[in-house]
């Protein structure tokens, strides 16, 4: 049995869209596609940087449409996903190649992403970000 998006009983079809929500959002930064990175994100989005600046989605999206942030290369690992209810946390590990503030950064991280499902489907609510220990 399948709920209208798809999902199985046992969750597995969820998750699945969701990992498919988090690959198009890296994709979307990658290809500097503000449209459909803006499309995936809430409108009360929170987003921490691994250097904890902190931006909301306007804000996030000002800083890369300026290119004061600029995503050159990403590889994010989802390790684990959480379901719950109409919300989802998804822990995972990223290596990524950024211009920030017009320094090139390497960045070796840890990040929580949390997302919500409402009508329109899954929109990314929250991510953070913190540099691994070394």
């Amino acid at each position: 049995m399948h709920d209208q998006a798809g999902a199985r009983p046992d969750g597995s079809g969820l998750e699945a869209s969701l990992r498919a929500a988090e690959a198009r959002r890296m994709q979307a930064l990658l290809d500097g596609d503000l449209d459909a990175f803006a499309g995936l994100c809430d409108d009360r989005l929170v987003y921490t940087h691994s250097v904890g600046r902190r931006d909301g989605k306007d804000s996030l999206l000002d800083a890369l449409r300026s290119g004061t942030v600029k995503y050159h290369r990403i590889e994010h690992e989802l390790e684990r996903v959480v379901l719950a209810g109409g919300a989802a946390w998804i822990s995972g590990a990223m290596r990524a190649g950024i211009t920030s503030r017009g320094q090139l950064r390497e960045l070796d991280t840890l990040t929580t992403s949390v997302w919500v499902r409402p009508e329109a489907g899954w929109k990314l609510l929250a991510f953070h970000t913190t540099a691994r220990a070394a």
